[in-house]
């Protein structure tokens, strides 16, 4: 699959990303996503890994039970070799996983985790995620769509 970004949101990605590295280990910044909406039922997800310029989504259940160990269902890789000369960053993702995630829920499940990293409400919740986990509450800070 192949998507694009303009330079502007990948480096607004790439700055909010960072803000973690040089404190939370391999597995931060990381985000809990309640993927599912009308007609797309994906059940939760973590990110995993997400250490720019990769992204790479596991399901929370696999996460749960084998940790650092869980299988990739799908990864998302940035190129930002035009992101000058064109304004344009290119994404291109593989569904490792087929029998998990179908191309049209692997395009939303990026679409909705980029948009809790642009969204200035939505990255509070990625902030409280990482920052103060205990103050985290899944079911009320949740947002699908």
């Amino acid at each position: 699959m192949a998507f694009a970004v303009g330079k502007k949101h990948w480096k607004c990605l790439a700055a909010r990303v960072s803000i973690y590295w040089p404190f939370l280990c391999m597995l931060i910044p990381k985000f809990l996503l309640n993927a599912s909406e009308p007609g797309i039922q994906l059940g939760l997800f973590a990110i995993m890994n997400m250490q720019l310029p990769y992204m790479l989504f596991t399901g929370l259940e696999d996460y749960k039970a084998r940790g650092t160990q869980a299988s990739q269902y799908f990864t998302a890789s940035f190129y930002k070799e035009f992101a000058e000369s064109k304004d344009l960053v290119l994404i291109r993702g593989d569904i490792v996983f087929t029998s998990k995630l179908t191309d049209e829920k692997a395009k939303w499940l990026l679409e909705i985790t980029q948009s809790f990293y642009l969204n200035d409400v939505r990255y509070k919740l990625v902030e409280c995620f990482n920052k103060e986990p205990s103050d985290f509450e899944f079911n009320k800070n949740s947002i699908t769509n």
